[in-house]
């Protein structure tokens, strides 16, 4: 029952933040708002991500680091967070460089935080 609840806090986290499969609601939200509102809620954005991370970490760190076994799941779920963001920063990155838009262009590179 806990890994189900890791795995929907997970999902949450990534819709939220706006990470590279779950990203497209975010450039058609911040474009709506004038540019100094994007901004701060590029830095709510990158805020929650923090918060997500110590939550998961914290609540399920234990069971993430179980020391009695080979494998070891943190190990995974850290690779599968790192290419995740990886492959945001290149999907923001080459996204931004084709809008025109300013206030696209931020949406595309808060995607690429």
């Amino acid at each position: 029952m806990s890994k189900i609840a890791l795995v929907l806090l997970v999902a949450g986290l990534a819709m939220k933040s706006g990470l590279a499969p779950m990203h497209m609601w975010l450039a058609d939200a911040y474009s709506r708002s004038p540019a100094p509102v994007t901004f701060v809620l590029v830095g709510a954005t990158l805020a929650s991500l923090y918060g997500g991370m110590r939550v998961i970490f914290t609540i399920f760190g234990n069971q993430l680091l179980n020391t009695g076994t080979t494998f070891y799941p943190s190990l995974s779920i850290g690779i599968m967070v790192t290419a995740l963001g990886v492959l945001s920063i290149f999907i923001g990155v080459f996204l931004a460089l084709k809008r025109s838009d300013f206030t696209k262009m931020i949406a595309y590179a808060a995607v690429a935080e």
